[in-house]
């Protein structure tokens, strides 16, 4: 059976493939060519370098964001965006880590429509600046910790609960805080409830 052509689109693919089992750290232009089953050499006709490869991948995750086209309402809207990219992020946990690292077309759009909902929904030019910010920067925050949680090490956790044992005399809100969070990873309704309290915040600046 003749092999695919080898593309742009091809080579990315196998790329976030690659991430998402492995870890974007075991990502190189030789482990990219192996899972290709081709040289490292061959994936410079369609990239220009890893550089260009973080860049085309990551972009490729920003464009799996529902950007709430034809929604109205604009609290409904950019709930939508912020549910979605945290979903895609979730998807691909090492694309979180490269967030701000890398600027595509998609990212730029995400960016543009999550303003154009805010600006349309009422909100003037400067509080949308702030909103989009704190939306953007809420979602990386928590995404990340749902992400440390998930993939944390054995090792640093035991860590941890032996230095919370030797201070649980000494900080009983800590306590009460740990009981909340036995499973040990935020849930999901957390992340909604965090992002409709600043939704709330915003909607009372109209």
């Amino acid at each position: 059976m003749a092999r695919s052509a080898l593309t742009r689109a091809r080579v990315l693919s196998a790329a976030i493939g690659l991430a998402d089992e492995s870890g974007v750290e075991s990502l190189s232009m030789r482990s990219l060519g192996a899972r290709l089953s081709v040289e490292a050499m061959s994936l410079y006709n369609h990239v220009s370098n890893k550089d260009d490869v973080l860049s085309g991948m990551t972009d490729l995750v920003w464009a799996q964001i529902d950007l709430a086209p034809g929604v109205d309402d604009w609290r409904t809207a950019v709930r939508t965006i912020c549910v979605s990219l945290h979903h895609a992020f979730l998807r691909h946990p090492w694309s979180c880590r490269l967030h701000g690292t890398t600027a595509g077309v998609a990212r730029l759009r995400y960016i543009d429509r999550s303003l154009m909902h805010l600006r349309e929904g009422g909100f003037s030019a400067g509080v949308a600046y702030h909103a989009h910010h704190l939306l953007d920067g809420y979602v990386l925050g928590y995404t990340l910790q749902v992400i440390d949680y998930t993939s944390g090490d054995q090792g640093a956790s035991d860590a941890m609960q032996e230095l919370v044992a030797s201070v649980s005399s000494e900080m009983p809100y800590l306590m009460e805080h740990i009981e909340q969070h036995v499973s040990g990873v935020p849930d999901e309704p957390g992340f909604e409830i965090g992002l409709d309290q600043i939704l709330d915040g915003l909607e009372r600046r109209l």
